[in-house]
């Protein structure tokens, strides 16, 4: 049975200014061959070859034809990551709160309803277990606010116009990462009731 935590790359991340992170910025908006990348980072081949091998093994990098290769959405979600400064998780809440604010500027986002996403799931034992840490959901809000990339009002986050205008040039990542975060909910919510099916099913048979 697959973990809702693998399903939401929990602590999924690559080392900032690490020569991975460099090759993915570097490739964020065109697609390269090991000899372009080795020399805009000027590292050795090999060991870029290395490094690139080890960014598509993880799904960040992906091959293209005569020996090219480009970012993945994944590896996109990184680079961005990377430029403002945050943990995946609270992407993943930057990502819901654009969704809803850049079709309604006015709109208010309510922070317990991210909480109730992420905070829903049982483990084998039919006890209450977190998809995330709840410290680890609050400081996903904390890296945004501290960014002044959204700003809270109690249980509610907004968007200034101006941060919703300055976000727009991530506008397609953020809204496929908003459609994954989606996707992802619906299996780990699947996920909890198949592996409760599982080992309920278990003990029933360990009962006759």
């Amino acid at each position: 049975m697959q973990n809702n935590r693998d399903l939401l790359w929990y602590r999924c991340n690559i080392k900032r200014n690490s020569t991975g992170s460099k090759i993915l910025e570097s490739s964020y908006v065109s697609g390269f061959s090991l000899l372009e990348i080795s020399k805009k980072t000027k590292k050795q081949y090999r060991y870029t070859k290395k490094i690139v091998l080890e960014l598509k093994y993880s799904g960040y990098l992906e091959s293209e034809s005569k020996g090219r290769y480009s970012i993945t959405q994944k590896g996109r979600w990184f680079v961005i990551c990377q430029r403002l400064g945050l943990s995946f998780l609270s992407l993943c809440l930057l990502a819901e709160v654009y969704h809803r604010v850049n079709s309604n500027p006015e709109f208010f986002y309510q922070f317990s309803s991210f909480r109730q996403c992420y905070e829903t799931g049982y483990d084998e034992n039919f006890t209450y277990m977190a998809i995330y840490r709840r410290q680890n959901i609050s400081k996903s809000l904390k890296h945004l606010t501290s960014r002044n990339l959204v700003y809270a009002l109690g249980d509610f986050i907004k968007m200034t116009n101006t941060m919703i205008e300055f976000l727009k040039k991530y506008h397609r990542d953020l809204e496929s990462l908003f459609l994954w975060c989606s996707d992802m909910y619906e299996k780990c919510i699947c996920n909890t009731i198949e592996n409760n099916n599982f080992n309920a099913s278990g003990i029933l048979q360990g009962s006759n």
